[in-house]
């Protein structure tokens, strides 16, 4: 590369903002990385990256109002090229419209990723960039699948979630424990999973912003409908939302953690009483 090119990560899920930044420096970029929006917006401002690669749904601010506030600003930053990555394929349908240089599914491999990159700075990738991806750890950064395989013993567990990382890690450690996982992606689709998996507990993130995830609306909803009212529902959040999520759900129902080890040993408790 005849400059060395300045890219942006946002990621609430540090796990994918180091593996996307591992394969960036692999082929000689800068990278920076930033939480959520309102960080990665200063950073932004402050840095003027070639280049932003954000996630849509974060805390704070999502990838969306992100754009929209980058768009907004003064000076070379605000004419960045933008990658919108999202576990949810239907997000690229909704941002077809907006001012950004690709959309980026999960998950995705290295090559792809590097692929876009590429394409978004304006950069041919070289034999040279051909060769080191080819050296590159093939894992893709991965969002969960919808099911696992049930065991005969294990029991089965449906998860709300917005933060892939978290459901990747709750499906892996329920798998681990011989449990199975299957997700539901809304509120309509929690009650159609819920009643024909018939779940031995859900578990629904309680999350900030309720036009993206509303943790009461679909217990409500469960609770409505004789087929799914019996099932036990509990709501996970991180301690900073405890004394707000504890005005719409007892204290029972509620799963509070400090990290994701902590709320995968709650789970664990939950498994073994099922």
């Amino acid at each position: 590369m005849a400059t060395k090119k300045t890219i942006l990560v946002i990621d609430d899920e540090p796990v994918i903002t180091q593996l996307i930044e591992s394969r960036l420096r692999t082929l000689d970029y800068d990278v920076l990385l930033a939480r959520d929006g309102v960080e990665g917006l200063e950073i932004a401002v402050k840095n003027e990256p070639d280049l932003v690669i954000t996630d849509v749904l974060m805390p704070r601010m999502s990838g969306y109002d992100f754009l929209k506030a980058l768009r907004g600003k003064s000076g070379r930053v605000r004419t960045a090229p933008v990658l919108m990555m999202s576990a949810r394929p239907e997000m690229k349908e909704f941002f077809a419209t907006s001012d950004i240089a690709d959309f980026l599914p999960k998950p995705f491999t290295a090559e792809i990723l590097i692929e876009k990159v590429h394409k978004a700075l304006g950069i041919r990738t070289s034999e040279e960039v051909k060769k080191a991806l080819s050296m590159l750890n093939p894992e893709a950064v991965r969002s969960p699948q919808t099911q696992t395989t049930s065991t005969a013993t294990g029991c089965k567990v449906m998860v709300l979630a917005v933060q892939d990382f978290i459901l990747e890690q709750i499906q892996n450690f329920l798998k681990s424990k011989g449990h199975s996982m299957v997700r539901a992606l809304d509120t309509a689709d929690a009650l159609q999973t819920a009643t024909s998996e018939k779940p031995n507990f859900i578990l629904c993130q309680y999350w900030e912003e309720r036009n993206v995830i509303d943790a009461v609306h679909v217990f409500k909803t469960l609770r409505a409908q004789e087929a799914t009212k019996s099932i036990p529902f509990y709501a996970f959040c991180p301690n900073h939302l405890t004394t707000e999520a504890i005005r719409d759900f007892r204290a029972a129902q509620l799963i509070c953690y400090h990290n994701t080890d902590e709320l995968l040993k709650n789970i664990s408790s939950l498994a073994l009483k099922s």
